[in-house]
């Protein structure tokens, strides 16, 4: 290697190595976040989680991503929410316009008893991005404002028609204004997101079972409710509204049947 080579490999070498040291932090710190984020999905290694988004933190502590992941594994570690709301104002310090952040921070204002705070960050989250719409609609189900709730669950299930979360609470919305078809549709389309291998799939059938019992359409409650009650012998709900239907069918035979049902159950479960 002549001398003017060797010149250049050593300008090369020195120009590159700043840029390459922050490179490698940078890499390091983005791969702190990665693990952070796999290992936060399951509870026994949150704390794990928590402690590398911390560690990327100290290499990066303006990073407006980093501070939103760090504030979100504390609010699901129930940690205490001064903390979560702390790193939330420096995240939006540095990006207002970050919807993640503004949703988050609303749903701990809720949590809080402050659902007129959170309603504004959550109107402020989706107006920026949509997919936050659930936090709109807790914070005006929190506030009892359940028309404007149902509405904008109405609104927003055109776009997500699917999503299971936004159909419960349509329907829940729907139950309480007393709008049993619109229970049973949307509880019909849960089932179909569900299989009789959940849990969910016999809480479903029962609320559906209760709005066709609301409308007096008592031969397809009680197809719902004796199939929930079948796989689920320990649930007392279906068998008590079993009950009252076919009292008031008249049905002396089945009421026979479900009062012995029932009273075989509370024998059962007595302390």
């Amino acid at each position: 290697m002549n001398l003017i080579a060797f010149a250049l490999s050593l300008a090369l070498l020195f120009s590159a190595s700043p840029a390459s040291a922050e490179d490698l932090a940078w890499k390091n710190a983005y791969n702190l976040y990665l693990h952070s984020c796999q290992n936060s999905l399951n509870p026994k290694t949150r704390a794990l989680a928590i402690q590398q988004i911390t560690e990327a933190l100290r290499k990066f502590p303006n990073n407006p991503q980093f501070l939103y992941q760090k504030a979100y594994y504390l609010s699901i570690s129930e940690e205490d929410d001064e903390d979560v709301l702390k790193l939330l104002e420096k995240a939006l310090a540095l990006n207002c316009k970050d919807a993640a952040a503004l949703a988050l921070k609303s749903e701990v204002m809720l949590r809080n008893g402050k659902p007129s705070e959170a309603l504004e960050y959550a109107k402020k989250a989706t107006s920026i991005d949509a997919r936050y719409f659930m936090s709109l609609v807790r914070s005006l189900e929190k506030m009892k404002r359940y028309d404007e709730a149902f509405a904008e669950c109405s609104k927003y299930l055109k776009k997500y028609p699917n999503c299971g979360s936004l159909l419960a609470t349509h329907s829940e919305l729907a139950r309480q204004s007393k709008q049993w078809q619109t229970v049973i549709d949307d509880e019909t389309k849960l089932l179909k997101l569900t299989t009789p291998k959940d849990n969910s799939h016999f809480v479903r059938l029962k609320k559906r079972a209760s709005a066709y019992r609301a409308l007096g359409q008592y031969d397809k409650a009680i197809i719902d409710f004796e199939f929930a009650m079948k796989k689920m012998p320990m649930d007392r709900q279906a068998p008590m509204e079993l009950l009252d239907i076919y009292k008031t069918r008249k049905d002396a035979k089945n009421v026979a049947r479900i009062d012995a049902y029932i009273r075989d159950l509370d024998e059962e479960i007595k302390p």
